[in-house]
């Protein structure tokens, strides 16, 4: 179907009143005669899409991988090996230079100038369908995705198809990549066989044309309108959040995911309980502290004593070795017998009862007198076998 000068430049117009869009624009300017393709046509169609995107064998071997696995990460990681592939197949013969391999843009930038876009490709879904991509930490543009054309008649599509390690996940039929510069080319195209058959036209073709140039000028940040490479990245691709594989929407958010991560690794604390306080009746308690401090009182005052009647023990003891240096026979040997009798007690040859028993009966002698027959000295004497016999009861 030709078009003509005059309805071209109607085209323009509503394109540059904003009445139409590109897609709109496409479909006006869409000529074909072509007849609606038979059941068999589309089913032939549907086949060779099926063949493929069968997964590609994989020509690298273990160790080359793990050779770049143990050096490089993430973009890089993914850069060396595409270009390792694309090494094996022999493309690179005729390149001289390297590209940047830190990140996946200018990697692919690079190939898109040499015309080895499609070949880039195809090593990028080598990688995909046979490598876990998070496992080994590969990271690149496209993962997991295979664009195909589809024609059905004169229709053509672009058909993005999600997968898992080659496995088909989900179909996205994306829409064509329409633009400016596109219905540019598409008004040449028409206006090509026109030229020289419609001279009795009064539009100005070149004009025409350079005024929608001047559109496309104005309006450089829309070159790639409805770019179906955003769409799929925007609704499919979100980063490590799973699909559902029917409707290819998210099955929850990355808001939701934090949440969840939250709520399991950081759980709100603990409320600790309010110690439980007895009922304490006052006048039990005033008791029990009354018996008890007249226990402490108590115990205070036998270790008091007790303390007494060792500090006795040791002073008569001392004294007594005193005596047995003594120049008077008979005091010093007196003296010596005591000593002896309670050095027997305090080593247990002698028992308590045994012991103050000779105690008393050296007391009640006629030594003491034969000893000393100073009375101060016969009554220091008594007073030292006071002391010890009183002394038994402390703790020694």
């Amino acid at each position: 179907m030709e078009v003509k000068s005059d309805k071209l430049q109607d085209i323009v117009d509503q394109i540059k009143n904003g009445k139409i869009t590109a897609q709109d624009a496409a479909g006006m300017l869409q000529g074909s005669s072509d007849p609606i393709p038979s059941d068999e046509e589309i089913i032939a169609n549907a086949k060779e899409l099926e063949n493929s995107i069968v997964p590609t064998s994989l020509i690298l071997t273990d160790d080359d991988i793990n050779d770049l696995v143990c050096t490089y990460t993430g973009e890089e990681l993914a850069n060396r090996l595409f270009w390792l592939i694309l090494e094996r197949q022999g493309y690179l013969n005729r390149i001289s230079e390297t590209p940047d391999f830190r990140t996946n843009r200018s990697f692919d930038s690079f190939f898109v100038k040499k015309g080895l876009e499609g070949e880039l490709n195809h090593a990028k879904e080598m990688i995909s369908d046979n490598l876990d991509l998070d496992g080994i930490g590969i990271k690149f543009s496209g993962s997991n995705r295979k664009v195909r054309k589809f024609n059905i008649g004169p229709f053509g599509f672009e058909i993005h198809v999600i997968t898992n390690k080659g496995i088909p996940l989900f179909f996205h039929v994306a829409p064509p990549k329409l633009d400016l510069e596109s219905i540019i080319k598409k008004i040449k195209e028409r206006l090509t066989p026109s030229l020289g058959s419609c001279k009795q036209s009064t539009i100005d073709e070149n004009a025409m044309l350079q005024s929608l140039q001047d559109l496309l000028d104005k309006e450089t940040e829309n070159k790639n309108l409805n770019n179906p490479d955003n769409i799929v990245d925007e609704v499919f691709c979100e980063p490590n959040i799973p699909i559902n594989p029917e409707t290819g929407e998210p099955l929850f958010t990355e808001d939701d995911l934090k949440t969840f991560i939250q709520n399991i690794c950081e759980p709100e604390p603990e409320t600790p309980e309010a110690p439980v306080v007895p009922e304490i009746n006052i006048e039990d308690t005033t008791k029990c502290i009354n018996e008890t401090l007249a226990k402490a009182k108590g115990i205070f005052k036998d270790v008091r004593s007790n303390n007494e009647l060792k500090s006795r023990n040791e002073k008569v003891e001392k004294e007594l070795e005193e005596w047995v240096g003594n120049n008077n026979t008979e005091l010093a040997n007196w003296a010596g017998d005591v000593l002896s009798l309670k050095k027997q007690h305090d080593s247990g040859a002698l028992s308590t009862d045994e012991y103050k028993e000779l105690l008393e009966d050296i007391k009640h002698s006629e030594n003491i007198s034969k000893a000393a027959d100073d009375l101060q000295v016969r009554s220091k004497a008594n007073d030292m076998l006071d002391n010890l016999i009183t002394g038994l009861g402390a703790v020694l």
